[in-house]
């Protein structure tokens, strides 16, 4: 996502929460607008599965594949990812409490390569429930 222009606008949405970057001269902001028209969790536990499923058929060898999924990952939890091959992937967690979204893109300005310190964007992260915390450090999907 590349905003360079004041008033520019992109978007990641996930579940009913939709993170907003707007640039302000030259400043990426970030705000939180829940969004009805964004899938429920079922719907999106399903896209990621039928996604995986397609890719599998495709590309039978696992390093070959853009998206996977995983039904065993822990004990009531599901795996959704997607690997670009450049570095760039999303993992989804689902279980009992929701799903939470995580991922990297290398080139993005919220990447922590993209600043000095090396750490997430300020407020990013504040918000995310006990329940999520220890996905948010796990570094190497099992």
């Amino acid at each position: 996502m590349t905003a360079t222009r004041p008033g520019a606008r992109s978007a990641i949405e996930c579940g009913s929460v939709r993170l907003l970057w707007v640039a302000k001269a030259g400043m990426l902001m970030v705000s939180k607008n829940r969004l009805a028209g964004l899938p429920d969790i079922e719907s999106l536990k399903s896209l990621s599965q039928s996604l995986a499923m397609s890719d599998a058929i495709m590309s039978p060898e696992w390093e070959s594949r853009y998206y996977s999924f995983n039904s065993k990952w822990a004990e009531g939890e599901v795996m959704a990812t997607i690997r670009d091959g450049s570095g760039d992937e999303y993992f989804i967690l689902f279980n009992p409490h929701g799903a939470i979204i995580k991922g990297f893109a290398h080139e993005s300005p919220m990447s922590p390569y993209a600043s000095e310190s090396g750490k997430p964007w300020a407020d990013v992260l504040d918000d995310v429930p006990d329940e999520f915390t220890d996905f948010l450090s796990d570094i190497v999907p099992r």
